[in-house]
């Protein structure tokens, strides 16, 4: 099978001048809404998030930093993203995340050299 070549276009009035370093960035599956993190803007985490996804199944998303948190966000009736839950296992910084496509299953990739795997049922559980 041969691949097609392909080129992206700048789309220049959606483009955004930033002067912070951004670590983490996430579309949702719609591509309607973009999630962005520069330098500590989450302000449940006090340090920087290193990943960032939108949930396939909700307008949540997870995120991972170097605080070792990881905290599912679900957006509330004024537009704003609100910590929904906080999850702590690891004890070093985490720096990627994968979840399931039913959103039921979400692993955590840490400095601390482990993969910590959260599963819902009635609540999540490592």
């Amino acid at each position: 099978m041969r691949l097609k070549p392909f080129n992206f276009d700048l789309i220049k009035q959606y483009a955004i001048k930033q002067n912070e370093l951004c670590c983490a960035i996430t579309f949702k599956k719609d591509c309607l809404v973009v999630i962005a993190e520069y330098q500590g803007r989450l302000n449940e985490h006090t340090k920087s998030v290193y990943t960032l996804n939108f949930m396939m199944n909700t307008d949540n998303f997870v995120s991972g930093s170097s605080n070792k948190l990881m905290i599912r966000w679900q957006v509330n009736e004024n537009i704003q993203w609100i910590c929904q839950q906080k999850l702590d296992e690891h004890s070093n910084s985490i720096f990627c995340l994968m979840l399931k496509n039913n959103d039921d299953l979400i692993k955590f990739g840490s400095m601390d050299y482990t993969i910590k795997i959260w599963k819902k049922s009635n609540q999540w559980f490592c």
